[in-house]
């Protein structure tokens, strides 16, 4: 997955108000552990690390898979369609 970038207090309290997209593999959302490290780091990425209840977050279970036709590894896609990269 993408390292999370931290921003500023001024550009998290921006995206605080605005929904935010968060997109985890089967494989995190799965293992409680995983699960409530990856939710530590969103909460520090939006600006206050104890919680993020003030933001809008919608969840979803990665969709989105790229299969490398030479090796036949499967890799996340996620991005990708947005960024223009596929």
């Amino acid at each position: 997955m993408s390292s999370i970038h931290f921003m500023s207090s001024q550009n998290s309290s921006a995206i605080r108000r605005q929904p935010v997209r968060i997109v985890i593999p089967a494989k995190v959302a799965y293992d409680l552990p995983l699960l409530q490290k990856s939710l530590m780091n969103i909460a520090e990425a939006l600006g206050c690390r104890p919680c993020f209840s003030g933001a809008d977050c919608i969840f979803q279970l990665e969709r989105n898979f790229v299969v490398d036709p030479e090796t036949l590894k499967v890799r996340s896609g996620i991005g990708e369609q947005e960024f223009g990269l596929m």
